[in-house]
Formats: C-alpha cells, structure tokens, sequence
C-alpha cells in the first residue's frame, strides 16, 4: 500500500470517527480513532486524532485525559504546521 493510500486510509476512519462522536457512540469513535493509526500516518493525521481523542475524553467526563491529550496535541502543533489551529 502507498504511503497515500495510507493516509487516505487515516483520515477516512478519524472522519468516521468524528462521526461517531457527534452521534454520541464515544466507544465506537474510540475504537476508530485507535484503528486509524495503524499505518504511516502523516503528522497532521496524528495530530487531528489527539484532538478526536481529547474531545472524546471530555464529552465523556474525563477531564484529565482530555487535557493530556490537548497538551500533547499543543506540543506538535509547532511541528507539524498548524499553528493557526492553536487558540491562545
């Protein structure tokens, strides 16, 4: 498999997670955010599963969790070139 086909991959599983989450199925958005980083992922991918992850933590009342993985989140911002994603 390319490293494209990876990557769409990615992205098209976090999406469905997303999904997941806005339906309120937290597990199952789990469970896919967990599968869709199984291949090469690029940076933002991994990236934009932190956040997946972190809101999915919130919503379900684990507010440490949440904010381990917005700190992390926070540190590869720099990284991988998003810095208009970071809210000061």
């Amino acid at each position: 498999m390319s490293d494209i086909s990876a990557r769409a991959r990615d992205y098209t599983i976090e999406g469905l997670g997303r999904l997941q989450l806005l339906r309120g199925n937290y597990e199952d958005c789990r469970e896919l955010i967990d599968a869709s980083g199984q291949g090469p992922t690029d940076a933002y991918s991994r990236l934009w599963r932190l956040l997946t992850a972190s809101e999915v933590a919130l919503r379900r009342g684990a507010y440490s969790e949440c904010e381990r993985r917005c700190r992390e989140a926070l540190e590869k911002v720099e990284h991988v070139g998003a810095a208009p994603l970071r809210c000061t």
